[in-house]
């Protein structure tokens, strides 16, 4: 990186080549106290750098140092024979900023992970995401977990593949009870459009709200729910549990807000492919149907 900026600088001071005179460059960091990955911008900038040659003569700079198709350097290894760094003198200052931009990194790895997938529920995807999320809040020991509330013909369905990475749904083997926890969930967040925080599981908690001891005996003592919705209808629910009472707070919800809309629009996918793989069941193994009765043969196709 030194010497692709002192070929910046030779260039900018004795050729038409017109580049910021610096670089920025990110390094993951894997942090001593925390075990979590977290980013660091390094930012050189080079303004007050001085360039001048050894015999004070201009220098020959190969006539395509830079292409004047796409106005880039040609590869430094070869500039560097062509155009030797020892002829030249660096005089001046140079400021070195390192800023922390661990939650900008981590949210656009969250945006490539959800949107260059249609499986949010891989294994694999669901374990990259679960450390994202680790590193958002810097809590190694949080667990997450994806709740969908998907809707067909205007019922509920439940599809265990869909719900394998969910934490209220895991251990459930009965339609009725998904459907109970269902309409809980759509009381709690029908006017709430923002996260709900538990920062501690108390009993009043666990008796007001009749799915929270769902959570408490799967070991969550701190606890945040992220309603996921499409056009004001609640999609699904974005869980964060800790076992440490008091673990999670409302500054954690500040620093996951703008990953919420991310996961929104993977349940959303993951919705629309339920529909095309049903449409492609009933044309395939069923029959051609008409759209006034499509709505009657979704059950079918959907268990199949």
């Amino acid at each position: 990186e030194r010497i692709l900026n002192a070929f910046y600088l030779v260039l900018n001071r004795y050729s038409d080549f017109n580049t910021p005179a610096g670089t920025r460059s990110v390094y993951p960091i894997d942090d001593p106290l925390t075990g979590l990955k977290k980013y660091f911008e390094v930012q050189v900038d080079a303004r007050f750098v001085e360039v001048k040659t050894v015999d004070d003569k201009a220098p020959q700079i190969p006539a395509d140092a830079v292409s004047k198709r796409t106005n880039r350097m040609m590869d430094v290894s070869e500039l560097y024979k062509l155009l030797p760094l020892d002829q030249f003198i660096f005089e001046g200052l140079v400021i070195v900023r390192i800023c922390d931009v661990t939650s900008h990194e981590v949210i656009s790895e969250i945006k490539n992970t959800l949107l260059n997938t249609n499986a949010f529920y891989d294994a694999a995807v669901y374990e990259t995401l679960q450390s994202h999320i680790q590193t958002l809040l810097g809590l190694k020991e949080v667990k997450t977990g994806i709740t969908p509330f998907f809707k067909m013909s205007g019922h509920f369905v439940y599809s265990e593949l869909h719900n394998s990475n969910s934490l209220l749904f895991r251990h459930f083997t009965k339609l009725q009870q998904v459907d109970k926890v269902n309409e809980c969930c759509r009381q709690l967040f029908y006017d709430a459009g923002s996260a709900i925080v538990f920062e501690t599981l108390s009993q009043k908690e666990l008796e007001e709200f009749d799915y929270l001891d769902l959570y408490y005996e799967a070991g969550a003592r701190s606890l945040i729910l992220c309603p996921l919705k499409n056009n004001g209808e609640l999609i699904g629910v974005l869980e964060i549990i800790s076992q440490k009472e008091g673990s999670l707070n409302h500054r954690h919800i500040a620093k996951i807000q703008d990953a919420i809309p991310l996961f929104t629009l993977a349940l959303e996918k993951s919705a629309e492919s339920i529909d095309t793989k049903i449409d492609k069941v009933i044309k395939q193994k069923l029959t051609v149907v008409q759209p006034a009765v499509e709505c009657k043969f979704t059950e079918v196709p959907l268990n199949y």
